[in-house]
């Protein structure tokens, strides 16, 4: 059974702090190894940046994965922030059928 609810569990969003996320493919496949893939997916953080939602601070994108060390700006929850990276890089993904 998936307990990542638990990882949750406790977490709060605080202006202006350090988040560290991971951000896993469907059932790991190595989607990001294409590289319009790749680009889609940080091209999802750059936007977060323009939003001024984060603050990039550094990421590591893998084959089926990516790490990112952000600073959470006062727009949005890191929930939002969450929600909004992977809503958006999935219906960029789907849509170009990768």
């Amino acid at each position: 059974m998936n307990q990542s609810h638990l990882v949750r569990k406790g977490r709060v969003s605080i202006p202006f702090h350090y988040y560290v996320i991971t951000a896993v493919t469907f059932e790991r496949k190595n989607i990001l190894k294409n590289h319009l893939a790749a680009q889609i997916a940080i091209q999802a953080l750059y936007n977060l940046e323009q939003k001024e939602a984060i603050k990039i601070i550094c990421y590591a994108l893998m084959p089926d994965h990516l790490h990112c060390q952000f600073q959470l700006l006062n727009h949005f929850s890191l929930p939002q922030i969450v929600k909004q990276f992977k809503g958006s890089t999935a219906y960029l993904l789907n849509k170009t059928s990768i």
